[in-house]
């Protein structure tokens, strides 16, 4: 039997197509459930993908790969939720494509109808400093959210990955996308935690740890269960 999902919800999975695999994990899910990768991926990828059920979409790459593959990452992202968006979703999860969340359903029953909801902040504490320049402001630290999955109104999630950066600018995917949704909300360009939750902005992370649920992510083999509380990253092995 598949996991139902709050109704009107969807997934959006971004990305590559390495680990082809967690096709057999996303497609247990009762909803529309996109794939979002590039012409460029190995044609065995994509068939197996879709025989597992999952609808591929495919889209040239970028001329401008972004800091980071900003560019990559908002045009993967953009493509998908718009297909999700034509089949009637109006929230939605986008989710890197080697990553697995299990108990994903648990947490969206707290989250649904939010406008944007990210796993955590970055604890600087565990994470090496990173300087850079935001319209004018010098951040030192890592004080933006991150951006592996984020939860949220579909409108609000095709605004916060729309447009390309035009220029090489060393500011981190996170900040943009975190700077969109402050712009599409009309707040002030205030990173700190507190004062983005007081305006709507949802961390799930700890929602996931009071259910004991895990977020694996397979590129680095890494298990997210520890640094959804700050702490630092657990290897899977």
């Amino acid at each position: 039997m598949k996991i139902k999902l709050p109704e009107g919800v969807g997934i959006c999975i971004q990305g590559p197509t390495d680990f082809t695999d967690i096709c057999y994990f996303w497609n247990g899910f009762d909803c529309p459930v996109v794939w979002s990768t590039w012409e460029t991926e190995p044609a065995k990828n994509i068939l197996k993908i879709e025989r597992s059920g999952i609808e591929v979409i495919l889209s040239p790459k970028p001329n401008y790969s972004g800091y980071l593959n900003f560019n990559m990452q908002s045009t993967s992202t953009r493509v998908g939720l718009t297909r999700l968006k034509e089949l009637g979703v109006n929230h939605a999860v986008k989710v890197r494509s080697d990553m697995i969340f299990s108990g994903i359903e648990t947490v969206w029953q707290e989250i649904v109808g939010c406008d944007i909801s990210f796993m955590h902040s970055y604890n600087p504490k565990y994470c090496p400093e990173l300087a850079y320049c935001l319209d004018g402001i010098y951040h030192v630290g890592l004080d933006f959210t991150l951006d592996h999955i984020v939860f949220g109104n579909i409108d609000t999630m095709l605004y916060v990955f729309g447009g390309h950066e035009h220029w090489n600018r060393p500011i981190p995917p996170e900040s943009i996308i975190l700077k969109r949704w402050l712009d599409y909300r009309n707040l002030v360009h205030d990173f700190r935690p507190e004062y983005l939750k007081q305006n709507g902005l949802v961390y799930f992370g700890p929602i996931a740890m009071k259910h004991s649920k895990q977020v694996l992510w397979l590129k680095n083999n890494w298990d997210f269960t520890g640094i959804m509380h700050n702490e630092p990253n657990q290897r899977i092995y």
